[in-house]
């Protein structure tokens, strides 16, 4: 479940993975400019929420 919300965060354009060849596989996720562009309104949004 988790593998799939980040694969489709990572179509769209929020999160970035990186591949590590290790051994065992190290991979990595960060968020995305696109995604931080969003801060600000997850947290109007969170505050409207918290309001209710």
């Amino acid at each position: 479940m988790l593998a799939k919300a980040l694969g489709e965060l990572e179509e769209d354009g929020l999160v970035k993975r990186t591949e590590f060849l290790e051994v065992p596989i190290r991979v990595e996720y960060e968020t995305t400019d696109k995604a931080k562009e969003l801060t600000p309104i997850l947290a109007q949004l969170a505050g409207w929420a918290m309001k209710s």
